[in-house]
């Protein structure tokens, strides 16, 4: 008999029956897209925990500004990993991020902490 979890985790049903021990809020899998003068903007929170949050953001040929305010918030200044030039205008702070670019994009930002 599985037990109650912290309130951190939550037990998510999958296809076949079972359940998946997940971390963060049950909303979590809820995907944001944003359409710029040309291309998107696709973000993402999976992990929204008290003491892990993570945020992916893939942009597909984007060109304009979007902010993307995060579900949860992080508490400290997290960690952002590029997979794209660095040209795209990227600004983070604890609630949001917002890219600014003139030129077209595609590729990845991952925004880690707690």
């Amino acid at each position: 008999m599985l037990g109650a979890a912290a309130a951190d985790f939550f037990w998510e049903p999958s296809p076949d029956g079972n359940r998946t021990l997940r971390h963060g809020i049950a909303d979590r899998n809820r995907q944001e897209v944003y359409n710029g003068t040309s291309g998107t903007a696709t973000f993402f929170q999976p992990e929204q925990g008290v003491n892990y949050k993570k945020v992916l953001c893939h942009l597909n040929a984007f060109v304009g500004t979007v902010n993307f305010y995060f579900p949860a918030n992080f508490t400290v200044a997290p960690i952002v990993t590029a997979a794209i030039d660095s040209g795209a205008g990227l600004t983070v702070t604890l609630d949001s991020m917002a890219i600014t670019t003139g030129t077209p994009y595609t590729g990845w930002y991952i925004i880690e902490g707690w």
